[in-house]
């Protein structure tokens, strides 16, 4: 989850984070200007390593332990109807991964939503996707792209940031269409 690139312009009011692992998404979405920070995780052991963030910012992190379709259909809907929000998907075990549920969710709500318009997806470990290996196998930058395109009334704009390596994170904008 290395971010290894100015998040700045990418911040909305919410950061969105599926795939805790030890934290560092939450650490880096505190020292920006986030208004609310949800972050969620599916193993039990890492979930109660990082509650301690919770604990500490009740009023600003939110962590969950589950998995994260089921908690992003259950939170969302009230989140995305008035708030743009900046995802960051990476939730993923060495086999699979909800990626494509985890987008679907997301073009869903920004469908009717309100700001529908504003939100970023950012995608980690592309080099995965594009390598064909672990749980990326079967997936296409292509297909992820794909997965957003042609939200009613909304433009998507891509580009890809450092991760690991260069060109590892997909950052996806959701934006009025004619819009930027």
């Amino acid at each position: 989850m290395p971010i290894r690139f100015d998040l700045t312009p990418l911040v909305r009011d919410v950061f969105f984070e599926t795939g805790t692992c030890g934290g560092e998404g939450v650490v880096i979405a505190m020292s920006h200007p986030f208004r609310r920070i949800y972050s969620v995780e599916i193993d039990e052991e890492r979930f109660q390593k990082v509650s301690r963030f919770s604990k500490v910012y009740p009023s600003r992190v939110s962590l969950f332990l589950g998995d994260s379709p089921g908690v992003m259909r259950g939170i969302l809907p009230s989140i995305m109807k008035e708030m743009s929000v900046t995802f960051w998907l990476d939730a993923h075990s060495v086999k699979s991964t909800p990626l494509m549920a985890e987008l679907e969710i997301i073009r869903g709500l920004s469908s009717g939503g309100v700001p529908g318009a504003g939100h970023v997806v950012m995608v980690d470990d592309i080099r995965l996707i594009r390598g064909g290996t672990c749980w990326g196998s079967g997936l296409t930058v292509q297909g992820i792209l794909s997965a957003l395109d042609g939200i009613p009334g909304c433009g998507l704009r891509h580009s890809f940031r450092t991760g690991f390596v260069d060109d590892d994170i997909l950052v996806m904008e959701i934006s009025p269409e004619g819009g930027n």
